[in-house]
């Protein structure tokens, strides 16, 4: 399982440290973080990703929208960014 979470800062994060523990007993389960909005001067160089979720950044991370029945994909946020999403993952280009 593969959770990509989307927040401006790393401020925003919730349960950050119960899904990292997660992922550190739950070999099955994947924790990605995006940040929208970091600010270096803040909170210091990230190695993580920055910004919004887009085609790349699935592909990035071998993210697919193929058909399989063992694949849900579930979508939370502003209606602006839910649609978004389905409209991305409608694509079939992510080979």
């Amino acid at each position: 399982m593969s959770l990509l979470y989307s927040n401006k800062t790393s401020d925003d994060i919730l349960c950050k440290a119960e899904l990292d523990s997660l992922q550190k007993f739950n070999p099955h389960f994947t924790a990605h973080y995006t940040l929208t909005k970091h600010d270096k001067k803040k909170h210091g160089i990230r190695a993580g990703l920055e910004g919004r979720i887009g085609r790349e950044m699935l592909k990035k991370l071998n993210f697919t929208n193929k058909p399989d029945p063992s694949t849900l994909v579930i979508v939370c946020g502003p209606p602006k960014f839910e649609s978004d999403m389905i409209k991305l993952f409608t694509f079939n280009d992510f080979e």
